[in-house]
């Protein structure tokens, strides 16, 4: 779940996981340009993150999150 999308560049991510580990937040523009990325250690089931991209231009982004044996990605927006 991305909220609230769209935004000013400030999102909040719950982020449902299978199996605890590492996984990857990437960010990117419809080009395939990657304008942010994260690595972090899911120890629950839910993960909840805040999403700062309040300096990228106003557009339209996919946000990936991979790990093991899981992949997802969804679109947010950014309004200025």
């Amino acid at each position: 779940d991305i909220t609230p999308n769209p935004s000013l560049g400030i999102f909040n991510l719950r982020i449902h996981v299978r199996e605890y580990g590492n996984y990857q937040l990437s960010v990117f523009d419809v080009l395939g340009k990657l304008y942010y990325r994260e690595d972090f250690f899911a120890d629950v089931n839910t993960v909840e993150r805040s999403l700062k991209l309040d300096h990228i231009n106003q557009g339209y982004y996919t946000v990936k999150i991979v790990g093991a044996n899981f992949e997802k990605s969804s679109g947010i927006v950014v309004v200025k």
